[in-house]
């Protein structure tokens, strides 16, 4: 659910990223742009209002699972880019925003303790990246983003490196501290997410 939410709110909050969720190499959900009147397609306000009342459910105690497969199967989250977006490594996107660009991440981490991770990566830098971090606190996700110098398009480096990595660690920690274990930063995912059900009823 950590990593749906995390893509769920990326895909809002950027507008350049569209979803896809698939299961035995079938789409069975797309989220973002394109015809409204395909097969699963989902747009991005409804489907972050659908993710954010199945997290509710499942901190509840409720069973979740997803697009009416078994308990336990999970569908694949691929992240699409659009034309002015691109990954960057894993788990960073950079946006094209009129003549400039921003690279972004998601984190499951709250304002607090996303700060002080960033604080620990960055504090060191000499001249650290001016970093901003916006929470959602629909999906309880915290998007982090800061400006990338000129030119660096197709660079595969970005100024939130450090930053991601800190916030993974925290994230992690806290997964187990909770006891939900750490495999859902690592749920099969990948870059070129769900109708989440509780029982019958579909959010």
């Amino acid at each position: 659910m950590a990593a749906l939410r995390r893509a769920t709110t990326l895909v809002h909050a950027l507008g350049g990223i569209d979803l896809r969720l698939l299961h035995a190499g079938k789409v069975m959900i797309a989220v973002g742009s394109g015809p409204g009147d395909r097969d699963g397609a989902v747009g991005r306000c409804g489907w972050r209002v659908a993710v954010a009342d199945a997290y509710r459910q499942l901190e509840s105690g409720a069973a979740v699972c997803f697009l009416h497969l078994d308990p336990g199967v999970d569908p694949v989250i691929e992240l699409v880019p659009a034309p002015r977006c691109r990954a960057v490594g894993t788990d960073i996107y950079r946006l094209q925003i009129g003549t400039s660009l921003v690279d972004a991440f998601a984190t499951t981490l709250g304002p607090g303790d996303c700060r002080a991770a960033l604080d620990r990566a960055l504090g060191v830098r000499a001249e650290p990246p001016a970093v901003r971090i916006c929470s959602d606190e629909l999906t309880d996700v915290t998007i982090v983003h800061a400006p990338v110098a000129a030119a660096p398009w197709a660079s595969a480096s970005s100024p939130l490196r450090d930053a991601l990595a800190a916030c993974v660690v925290d994230e992690l920690v806290a997964e187990v501290a909770r006891g939900h274990g750490a495999a859902d930063r690592h749920e099969p995912s990948r870059s070129s997410s769900s109708d989440p059900k509780k029982g019958d009823t579909n959010p």
